[in-house]
């Protein structure tokens, strides 16, 4: 299954809950020179099952090597198969996975990701002890400042650069031959220890709305709870808003044929970061894109300016089973205005999180306006869970683009017409 020498491939790997993209190809400068294959992979879901997915697909591809591995932000959806794959491949031939046994020697040129927290600060012992299905945003988001630290210590001693990029401050882009980078976001990076100042262990004020002597410990222990979860949705808005976002464009050899073929990807980009790429982008150009990672699973938080500007002609929406209520009806609404847009759906996932109306608000990324994912021919939607990926492959020397959906690996998606709350 490895790309030929004159190929591109964009794959969005269905790794259930989470994102994960992997582009490969060859770099060399003439079609006739010695092979360069060269591979960048771009989060990496949540769990070990994630893992093994990823290293499933790296195997095939003939990868040995990860010239450029970008963990978009601190979300566990996001770094946490990365995690499982370098502390499974550290096993080396121990392990009992084939896949993970072919990996055991696996290198990172370059990474860039999230800056950890900073040299000197104390991590409490609470964030330890968080369980990793917790429910409890604040919680998520203290956890995944852990995981962060996890995840540099997973790779040490298997990665050569290690950059925390911004626009503010960018690592080299000019990496390859035939791929570009555009580096679009974050306009800064932020030490990640800086979200525990959102955790409700630490209480520095706390409005409630009555007289404090006809509180009774119920409406307390209510009050608390809603503080402590608008608090860690304003931590996770921050770290969303961290995403390294970028774009990458055929040239080279690949140029003559496909250099409007650009993928953008996004992370889980939300709109005080799509101001900044908005006002940041000068020609609606930039942010143009013919294939689009749609931000944070299609959520509506993620939709933000700059939108109109990207006119994508495929757009994916990386979703796990039913769970968040991902994707919701205002960002598919928006892809939808957006001509010759076809829209894919990584996972059949049919049930929305709640269709209580009082819900939508405690839930802005959620399912509260009924929406779910149908196939047009549920006979080719795969079972939740059943992994597959929509793998985009242009031909140095041919025009024409192969999109191939994996069999039963993709659906498109259809939006109930009516609320069901």
């Amino acid at each position: 299954m490895s790309a030929p020498k004159d190929e591109i491939r964009y794959a969005f790997v269905d790794i259930g809950l989470g994102d994960c993209t992997v582009i490969t190809w060859d770099d060399s400068r003439k079609a006739s020179g010695p092979s360069k294959p060269r591979c960048i992979v771009v989060d990496g879901g949540k769990t070990k099952s994630a893992a093994k997915v990823l290293a499933k697909y790296l195997v095939e591809e003939g990868i040995k090597k990860i010239d450029l591995l970008v963990v978009t932000h601190i979300d566990w959806d996001h770094l946490g198969g990365i995690i499982h794959l370098f502390k499974e491949t550290a096993k080396g031939h121990k392990t009992s996975n084939k896949y993970y046994k072919q990996l055991a020697d696996l290198k990172v040129t370059n990474y860039w990701g999230p800056l950890p927290e900073r040299p000197g600060s104390t991590s409490s012992s609470r964030a330890r002890s968080i369980p990793p299905n917790t429910r409890s945003v604040s919680d998520m988001m203290i956890a995944s400042v852990k995981q962060n630290r996890d995840l540099l210590e997973a790779m040490e001693g298997r990665v050569t650069n290690i950059y925390f990029p911004s626009t503010d401050e960018p690592p080299r882009l000019n990496l390859f031959s035939n791929l570009k980078i555009d580096l679009l976001g974050p306009d800064e990076q932020r030490f990640s220890d800086e979200y525990k100042a959102f955790h409700p262990s630490r209480i520095d004020a706390l409005a409630i709305q009555a007289p404090f002597n006809a509180l009774t410990l119920e409406d307390l222990n209510r009050a608390l709870h809603e503080w402590a979860e608008e608090r860690g949705e304003q931590a996770r808005t921050n770290a969303n808003n961290q995403s390294i976002v970028f774009s990458l464009t055929p040239k080279g050899r690949f140029a003559a044929k496909h250099k409007s073929r650009r993928v953008l990807l996004t992370g889980d980009a939300e709109e005080d970061l799509w101001e900044h790429m908005d006002e940041m982008s000068n020609s609606a150009k930039r942010l143009s894109a013919m294939y689009f990672k749609v931000p944070h699973h299609g959520a509506s938080t993620g939709v933000g300016p700059g939108w109109n500007k990207v006119k994508p002609t495929l757009s994916v929406l990386s979703v796990g089973p039913a769970g968040f209520g991902h994707p919701h009806v205002e960002a598919l609404g928006e892809l939808r205005t957006m001509k010759r847009n076809k829209i894919y759906c990584t996972e059949l996932n049919e049930k929305p999180v709640t269709t209580r109306k009082k819900d939508a608000k405690k839930k802005p990324d959620g399912g509260a306006s009924g929406l779910c994912i149908k196939a047009k021919k549920a006979k080719k939607c795969p079972k939740v869970g059943n992994p597959g990926s929509l793998i985009v492959t242009l031909k140095a020397g041919k025009k024409r683009v192969r999109i191939d959906k994996a069999g039963t690996g993709y659906c498109t998606l259809e939006v109930k017409k009516k609320s069901s709350g």
